[in-house]
């Protein structure tokens, strides 16, 4: 009798122990997804500052314009794309 109930207690743990595990990998697999698309979203963002802050200080001003308006088009862009990626996951 009593090692039956030993035997199912630790059954019972080890069930609670995988379910503990996969909520963990779940939670890291959300984690690594948010942090991949954090650096797609910014990091063309950042490296066409960077461009732009380049030419500036390098005293290429019509580049620097030029990229600055450039970099305005992308986001507008970018804006318009993910709008829309947004009202079709709401729709």
């Amino acid at each position: 009798m009593r090692r039956t109930l030993r035997n199912r207690l630790r059954t019972r743990r080890r069930a609670e122990s995988g379910a503990v595990t996969m909520e963990y990998v779940l939670l890291c697999l959300l984690i690594a997804t948010g942090s991949m698309m954090a650096v797609i979203a910014f990091s063309r963002a950042l490296l066409d500052m960077t461009h732009t802050v380049t030419y500036a200080m390098t005293g290429q001003a019509e580049k620097a314009s030029n990229a600055l308006r450039e970099y305005r088009k992308d986001r507008a862009e970018d804006f318009k794309t993910a709008e829309q990626w947004s009202d079709s996951l709401h729709r």
